[in-house]
């Protein structure tokens, strides 16, 4: 969640984490559907909301894929 909340894109998701695009899409898919979101940006906001990501920039800097 971390990397969508970034604004990575599903494809670039699947290229850091050796998925396909297919896999980060259902993984999407099913983590909103589960939590009951509907949009990328409620994943987000409920990323930020329950510490999963944090938006400040230290959170950011420390989040971002070496």
């Amino acid at each position: 969640m971390r990397l969508v909340a970034l604004g990575y894109t599903n494809k670039e998701i699947g290229e850091l984490t050796f998925l396909s695009t297919r896999t980060i899409e259902s993984h999407r898919a099913n983590i909103s559907y589960k939590l009951g979101l509907g949009s990328r940006a409620d994943l987000v906001r409920y990323a930020i909301e329950n510490g999963v990501f944090d938006p400040s920039p230290a959170g950011i800097q420390h989040s971002i894929p070496h």
